[in-house]
């Protein structure tokens, strides 16, 4: 698969995760099993370090690492969570996930303009290991709060 094949496929998943998370939608295990995936073609399919670049490669690739999963918790405490009178737990983003998620996609744009300044050339792989690092932690953090609910069954929004 070339670059703008999977360009255009990590840009059809950016807009389906977003229609998702706007959603109300249980909070379930299989909300790790896509982003999973994710990371594991994104480190496949290769191109997450650069052996021409081997500083900024690795610098880059550790900011990348590091701001997906924290911009993923950031995402996570901007969503509402609660539970129905069966005891089901749901979750639902809002107006401040979308935002975050703006902040999520300039901060992944503001590494590869640094990597391509560095003259390192962008891959589609990086893009898929970032996206799948943040949904994890997102999930994950979601799960976590989702736990924690009180005996109102909701967990006001932290903005």
């Amino acid at each position: 698969m070339d670059q703008i094949q999977t360009a255009l496929i990590v840009v059809a998943l950016v807009g389906f995760v977003l229609y998702r998370q706007l959603q109300a939608r249980q909070i379930t295990e299989k909300a790790y099993t896509l982003p999973a995936i994710m990371v594991i073609i994104g480190v496949v399919q290769g191109g997450i370090y650069d052996k021409v670049h081997p500083a900024v490669s690795v610098a880059i690739l550790i900011a990348g690492v590091v701001s997906a999963v924290a911009l993923g918790g950031v995402r996570a405490v901007t969503m509402k969570i609660w539970q129905d009178e069966r005891g089901t737990r749901w979750r639902r983003g809002t107006p401040l996930t979308l935002g975050a998620w703006v902040l999520s996609v300039g901060v992944r744009v503001g590494l590869i303009a640094i990597g391509y300044w560095a003259g390192m050339k962008s891959e589609t792989g990086g893009l898929l290991l970032f996206l799948g690092l943040t949904l994890l932690a997102q999930n994950a953090v979601v799960a976590w709060r989702a736990q924690r609910l009180d005996g109102a069954g909701t967990v006001s929004v932290v903005a």
